[in-house]
């Protein structure tokens, strides 16, 4: 018997401008958070001339998560419950390890 490869879920996003290639995680406990991160990698400067980089965190099911943006430069997540901190968690770390592998293949590309 051979097993499926899943793809991975992708999409496009644009930011300030510009197109920035994104993958979509889902992590599911008795909650499911999804995630999508993506960079268009390193461009040599400040948003002027630099990179794009797009994160995003929605709850799909059964989450106790709070947005709050409590001010005009800074997003507070708030979460509740077991399930919540191992799934956020993973989410993050999925975010991190993505934007790194992101970033240095495209360095590595010379894009």
């Amino acid at each position: 018997m051979t097993r499926k490869k899943r793809l991975k879920k992708t999409s496009v996003r644009i930011v300030n401008g510009c197109e920035v290639n994104t993958a979509i995680k889902r992590f599911t406990l008795a909650n499911t958070i999804e995630v999508e991160c993506g960079t268009n990698g390193h461009h040599g400067g400040d948003t002027g001339h630099g990179s794009r980089t797009y994160i995003r965190i929605t709850d799909l099911a059964g989450s106790d998560i709070r947005f709050v943006q409590d001010s005009e430069r800074s997003l507070v997540m708030e979460l509740g419950g077991d399930c919540e901190l191992i799934t956020i968690i993973r989410a993050m770390q999925y975010a991190a390890n993505h934007l790194v592998y992101q970033a240095q293949k495209i360095e590595a590309s010379g894009s």
